[in-house]
């Protein structure tokens, strides 16, 4: 059965189909490079996640003391703080 919203989708994907065609074609080369330097890519990837867990802690800091009330705004203040700690570590030492 076909419905509007999967029409639409389908009108939308058919489209932009030459832009998910370069941007396919510009990750597999983009792969391609990384894998003849995985020292840097290994290396831009952790600081990448050291990054990505420092913003999570501090989402999870700002969650605690703005969204949650009672007994469990302190489990997410210390898995905040808890991100926080380990983002720093894998920012400043990715080796």
């Amino acid at each position: 059965m076909k419905t509007v919203g999967n029409d639409l989708i389908r009108n939308q994907l058919h489209a932009d189909r030459k832009w998910y065609l370069l941007l396919g074609i510009l990750l597999v080369v983009f792969g391609f490079i990384l894998l003849a330097a995985l020292p840097f890519a290994t290396l831009s990837a952790v600081l990448l996640f050291g990054v990505l867990m420092m913003l999570s802690g501090v989402m999870h800091l700002g969650a605690a003391f703005i969204v949650f009330k009672g007994g469990t705004r302190w489990l997410w203040a210390i898995f905040g703080i808890l991100y926080l700690i380990a983002g720093y570590f894998a920012f400043t030492t990715p080796v």
